[in-house]
């Protein structure tokens, strides 16, 4: 936290991911609601690109420590439905 380039590369990588969700959920909404959480993702992601209240950098770190590892464990459990194009079946 006390890494000012650490902690805007971090909240840069959140806001990516929910600006993700937020695709997600617009072309494929069955999907992005396999993912736990998904409408607080894009939340936390409008907060990070939009300011809506002061950010507090304790719960970005929370995010990031707590729930990225699981949000990224959901999104590989997903993936494992759609194989990379080309790939043999």
């Amino acid at each position: 936290m006390a890494d000012d380039k650490t902690r805007a590369a971090v909240e840069r990588v959140l806001e990516i991911c929910g600006e993700a969700m937020r695709n997600l959920d617009k072309v494929a909404p069955e999907v992005a609601k396999r993912i736990p959480h998904s409408r607080a993702i894009i939340g936390f992601r409008n907060i990070l690109a939009h300011g809506y209240a002061a950010l507090d950098h304790r719960k970005v770190y929370a995010v990031a420590v707590t729930h990225a590892p699981e949000l990224l464990a959901a999104v590989r459990d997903v993936l494992k439905d759609y194989p990379e194009p080309g790939t043999p079946t």
